[in-house]
């Protein structure tokens, strides 16, 4: 039901997407659809977090990718991000529908978002957090929240090459960890470390 709801999604746009021709399409009644999905809504956003996941086991691929490095392990995440806005049939179709004046799924990317940005955040909190433990729990939510909003900003309206936007968003980053009071400076009430 998700790949044919994703595939009607491409070829046609989500605002043509009928319950009606998805439940046909897959050989079910249109009672069993309901029964999956109570609304086309709830379809929508299933097939959205579908490929969110995919994307975000992407992200953590790349982290695998550049274990000891956070700057380029960032950069790499960022430019994978964009490039998946590039290529990826449904995120061109959703983000192309929108610009076209229709919007019924963006929201699902942007506003209402949340579930996605949360897990967003988990995956690049992990890898932040390995790589600096000594961050207090404020600048890290604070850092990870800043690259998970310019990513998410960039994929939404690009205006540079992935690769130039991933390597400001890295340094950015990176700045803002080396420069953030560590959790020992932070208990200790003095001075926090460099």
């Amino acid at each position: 039901m998700l790949d044919e709801a994703r595939r009607l999604t491409i070829e046609l746009g989500w605002a043509r997407v009928r319950m009606g021709r998805l439940a046909e399409n897959v050989g079910i009644s249109r009672q069993t659809l309901y029964t999956e999905f109570d609304s086309k809504d709830h379809l929508g956003q299933e097939v959205v977090s579908r490929e969110a996941d995919r994307v975000l086991q992407g992200v953590a691929d790349q982290f695998e990718r550049h274990p000891d490095d956070l700057g380029s392990a960032i950069a790499a995440m960022v430019i994978h991000v964009l490039r998946e806005a590039e290529t990826n049939s449904l995120i061109r179709a959703v983000l192309d529908s929108a610009r076209g004046g229709e919007n019924s799924l963006l929201p699902l990317l942007t506003t209402r978002s949340d579930a996605i940005m949360s897990a967003a955040a988990g995956v690049v909190g992990r890898f932040v957090e390995a790589h600096h433990p000594e961050l207090e729990q404020r600048e890290l939510a604070a850092t990870v929240d800043a690259i998970v909003r310019m990513t998410e900003s960039h994929m939404l309206f690009p205006v540079e090459p992935a690769e130039e936007t991933g390597a400001r968003v890295a340094e950015l980053a990176v700045r803002n960890v080396h420069g953030a009071p560590s959790r020992a400076g932070a208990d200790a009430g003095g001075p926090a470390a460099r």
